[in-house]
């Protein structure tokens, strides 16, 4: 019950939830309970109901919105959830939870930060083994800058370890008082070590938020267009045109008064093959009329006819009507774009002109938005570190991430998604423009503050300059380096504790 419990309230830390702050005290049964362990059968199937039930408390979207795509029963969506639960994030806890029962109840001055290193390292084998980033821990805490700033050298992992640190301080004190219920000294000798490091990281974000903005090297104006359009009917022959007015209606509106260098349409945005339709192109150039504007906006692109290869693509279009350059999204959704396993290959009902898209080529390719080097994302890429990095190593000095939420019709999913690519923009220091399908919508800037953003399930237009960013930060040059020195770490002392496992029942 204590586990339940503790995987329900750190649930509660998340967008949906009650407060971030919980998540800084919502571990502590569950760390507590695992190393109290009676057994390692007791330790796997701890890690696996805490998983199970903070799964279910941020992803309670997750079976009605599969259900809904693939028009199946709710039965259908929660086996699911069950299958991706138990596949791509168990894993990470159950080994977390034997790992933790090797320590033993025994407090020790190490011990909490043995226990985040271990968090940290579970949560990199999750992410980039399994493919799983979301609900990553520091995630938590996308919603509070001051929290996000170590980011740039650590990475998400590094915002885990500081919530993850706090939790195991907190836990070895109830560890220690219970051993010794009038050990009042050795819990602050026990404790003090593991509470520097959120203190660390708060003087550390707030210095980083106080410092003053450099000088605006190139400043940009950008419109951001989000249109709203209904999931079912975007993809239909008949609603295209009504679907491209809708897009043309409002940036047309937000360009009568004002210019702007850059107008930003979401993934889909598009729902022909701008790359085959001449006339179309046209008619988007003249559209842009005498604001000197491009257009970035999402939409299928045709790689090849024999054989039929298609690409989930971002184009780039210039006043003339042509396509200056596109980006083909290289990390593809699976089941949504591809289908990794024929045998348990689902289709929607009304998948559009496409029903398989291929992954572009590997290389980090920028679109050049009149001298602005733009880094694209595109959907489910924003959820992981490695494709803006990539970006930006590559010279890239705006990230731009383009989104569909309306298939999935949650704004809990939304408003997880786009705090999850806000910590993007603190990775690699650089301003980030999201383009959703029906919101949010936002500018971020390189600290992670949201500058500007629209409603969820709204029909609006974003308008907010930006500043170009040229410097790397720390884990631009060195990437998740901080949370493989954490599984080194604790690889290295699981092995010291094989005496300690052999003994115990």
């Amino acid at each position: 019950m204590l586990v339940a419990a503790s995987g329900w309230l750190c649930a509660q830390s998340f967008p949906g939830g009650s407060s971030p702050s919980l998540a800084f005290v919502a571990l502590v049964p569950f760390l507590v309970c695992a190393r109290l362990a009676p057994g390692a059968r007791a330790a796997t199937l701890f890690g696996a109901l805490w998983m199970l039930l903070f799964a279910w408390g941020i992803n309670d979207w997750f079976a009605p919105a599969v259900s809904r795509y693939f028009e199946k029963p709710w039965s259908f969506g929660f086996a699911g959830f069950l299958a991706v639960t138990l596949l791509t994030a168990a894993p990470a806890t159950v080994l977390f939870a034997r790992f933790l029962r090797c320590i033993g109840p025994r407090p020790r001055v190490l011990a909490p930060f043995l226990v985040a290193a271990a968090w940290t390292a579970g949560e990199l084998l999750r992410s980039r083994v399994l493919g799983d980033p979301w609900g990553l821990l520091g995630y938590s805490q996308a919603s509070r800058p001051v929290w996000l700033q170590v980011a740039d050298f650590s990475g998400i992992y590094g915002v885990g370890f500081v919530v993850a640190a706090t939790n195991a301080a907190l836990a070895e004190l109830l560890l220690l008082g219970a051993a010794q219920p009038r050990a009042s000294r050795a819990s602050l000798f026990v404790a003090a070590p593991a509470l520097v490091v959120p203190l660390l990281a708060f003087v550390y974000g707030s210095v980083q938020l106080d410092e003053s903005p450099a000088a605006a090297a190139d400043r940009r104006e950008l419109v951001v267009v989000q249109g709203n359009l209904d999931f079912r009917q975007q993809w239909r022959l008949t609603s295209h045109v009504a679907n491209l007015q809708r897009y043309r209606d409002l940036t047309q509106s937000a360009l009568a008064d004002e210019r702007a260098d850059l107008v930003v349409w979401p993934e889909n945005a598009v729902t022909f093959f701008l790359d085959r339709e001449e006339a179309l192109r046209k008619s988007l150039a003249g559209m842009l009329g005498a604001s000197h504007a491009m257009l970035l906006a999402g939409g299928p692109r045709v790689q090849s006819l024999a054989p039929q290869e298609f690409r989930n693509s971002a184009f780039l279009l210039g006043q003339d009507a042509s396509i200056v350059s596109y980006y083909d999204k290289q990390r593809l959704l699976p089941f949504g774009e591809y289908r990794p396993m024929h045998a348990l290959a689902f289709e929607q009902s009304d998948p559009g002109p496409v029903r398989e898209f291929s992954p572009g080529p590997p290389e980090a390719s920028l679109l050049d938005a009149a001298g602005l080097p733009v880094g694209v994302v595109i959907c489910n890429e924003a959820l992981f570190p490695d494709p803006a990095r990539e970006r930006v190593r590559a010279g890239a000095q705006l990230l731009v991430a383009l989104t569909n939420d309306s298939w999935v019709g949650q704004w809990k999913y939304a408003e997880q998604a786009f705090e999850q690519s806000v910590v993007r923009a603190v990775e690699e220091r650089r301003y980030l423009v999201r383009a959703s399908t029906s919101g949010p919508s936002a500018v971020v800037d390189d600290a992670g503050q949201v500058l500007a953003r629209t409603r969820d399930d709204s029909e609006e237009v974003l308008r907010h300059p930006i500043q170009a960013r040229r410097e790397l930060s720390i884990y631009a040059r060195v990437g998740d380096l901080f949370a493989w020195c954490c599984a080194a770490i604790v690889a290295a002392a699981w092995t010291r504790l094989r005496a300690t496992v052999r003994r115990l029942p």
